[in-house]
Formats: C-alpha cells, sequence, structure tokens
C-alpha cells in the first residue's frame, strides 16, 4: 500500500489498528459473498456483469430460500480466479496496510501482520522474521 496521500479518495484504506478478524465463521457458506461486500464498501469497483452477480449473490446471502442466485452466480464468486479470489486480492492491493496481508484461516477472514501468516505455513523453520517479529505475531494468534 502506498502513503495516505497517494491513496484514491474512493478507496478507504485499513490501518494497523484494524488487524484481527474481518469475517467471523458464523457467515459459513456466504462469507464469500460478504468479503465481497467488504471490498466493494471500501472501494472496489465491479464490471456491470460483476455487479448484478454480487447483487444476486448478497440478496441471497440475506435470504437463502431466495432464489435470486444462480448455480452460475455461485460459480463465478468461488471459482478459481473468481470473484471471491479477486476481492481478496484487491483488499491486499488498496486496503491492506504496509506489512499486513488478508487471508483466510480455518473459515475465517484475517487482517494480520505477515509474519503471522509464515507460523501458519508448512514449514515455520521456513520464516526469516527476526525474533521481534515472530514475537509480536503470537499476539495475534
Amino acid at each position: 500500500m502506498t502513503a495516505l496521500a497517494n491513496v484514491d479518495p474512493n478507496i478507504t484504506p485499513a490501518f494497523a489498528s484494524d488487524a484481527g478478524c474481518w469475517i467471523d465463521g458464523h457467515w459459513g457458506q456466504y462469507a464469500t459473498v460478504r468479503l465481497m461486500s467488504l471490498a466493494v464498501e471500501r472501494g472496489w469497483r465491479l464490471s456491470d456483469e460483476d455487479d448484478a452477480i454480487f447483487l444476486r449473490l448478497h440478496v441471497s446471502a440475506g435470504s437463502p430460500s431466495s432464489p435470486e442466485a444462480s448455480d452460475g452466480d455461485w460459480e463465478a464468486l468461488y471459482e478459481q480466479g473468481g470473484l471471491a479470489d479477486q476481492a481478496e486480492a484487491w483488499l491486499n492491493d488498496h486496503v491492506a496496510p504496509e506489512g499486513f496481508v488478508f487471508g483466510w484461516h480455518d473459515g475465517e477472514f484475517f487482517l494480520w501482520p505477515v509474519h503471522v501468516w509464515h507460523w501458519q505455513g508448512d514449514d515455520p523453520d521456513a520464516c526469516d522474521c527476526t525474533c521481534s517479529q515472530m514475537s509480536a505475531a503470537w499476539a495475534y494468534l
């Protein structure tokens, strides 16, 4: 993320003090619709086609018995590189503060310092964090 003076005024950046859980597990299958909502609220611009899909998904998430969203809409959300992946990438590129990354862990969506994510990998010895960075990371785990 760039310095605040260079940020698009239509984008609402996050700050280090915003670190933590942004989408908790109670959202269940609708967590990725919530992810899109957060990105749109922060300034993510959708194409007309994607905006129409988002609106149908949003209505369906608010009322699960609603037939608004089609299987194709859900596929557009979940497919590899789909709307959910695009929303997460956009948040990381435009909203996350320097040294922080958004991501999923155990069915919840977090904004954590990059050093916390090193601890989530398969090989914690691969982390090149300093002792102070590792100590600070424990505060989020």
